[in-house]
């Protein structure tokens, strides 16, 4: 819109111009009357007050028109800021429920009071997961090039949902293989060093989302 009005205006000046040139050049031909001093004194003062006040306003009207568009980004970017912190909360506070679900799991044989949990309630998790990320990525995507390091935040956050699927793959298979997972210390290891590196992302994650809005609101 506003690119549109500095469009006319261009034309406009250049009308206002070229008009009272016109107009004296026609006072040169002899068809034409002329008139006195007097008279194109008036109409010049009349015609550049009209020029002086016509740019005033449209000066007014620039600034309103740039603070409004400016007031409008910024309450468009607080929303966006707003619902990605809203989508990736969710997705720190299901990605830590599903880590301690799965060790959960892991040590209830080592403690066979402690209650069990469902393999269900994990996989439910997992999916969640995978959800959230593909929503993230999708609207990380939208606003990639308005904020900086909005890409290197989408990669931690596939990073993070690649090591929970690892981490439920690893799950998965011990669960298919010994009906409860991780009976062998190494397989234990293994699964702690998985977690580990989804503990990491979700922090390192948080972090640099933390740093962008920082960013941008200093």
């Amino acid at each position: 819109m506003l690119k549109y009005i500095k469009g006319k205006v261009k034309w406009g000046v250049v009308l206002f111009v070229l008009i009272p040139c016109v107009v004296y050049a026609l006072t040169t031909i002899p068809f034409f009357p002329s008139g006195q001093n007097n008279d194109w004194a008036g109409f010049w003062g009349g015609y550049l007050g009209a020029i002086f006040g016509g740019l005033i306003t449209l000066f007014v009207l620039f600034k309103t028109l740039e603070y409004e568009n400016s007031q409008k980004k910024k309450e468009e970017d607080t929303q966006y800021f707003n619902k990605l912190l809203e989508i990736f909360s969710r997705l720190f506070s299901i990605s830590n429920m599903f880590q301690s679900e799965v060790l959960r799991y892991v040590y209830q044989r080592a403690n066979p009071k402690m209650t069990v949990c469902s393999v269900t309630e994990i996989r439910s998790f997992i999916s969640e997961i995978e959800r959230l990320g593909f929503e993230l990525d999708m609207f990380l995507k939208i606003r990639k090039d308005d904020f900086q390091g909005i890409n290197e935040l989408n990669e931690e956050i596939k990073k993070v949902v690649n090591s929970a699927k690892q981490a439920n793959s690893w799950f998965e298979m011990n669960l298919k293989t010994h009906g409860i997972p991780f009976l062998e210390n190494d397989e234990l290891s293994k699964m702690n060093v998985k977690l580990s590196d989804l503990e990491k992302g979700l922090h390192s994650s948080k972090e640099k989302l933390e740093s962008i809005i920082y960013v941008y609101y200093n």
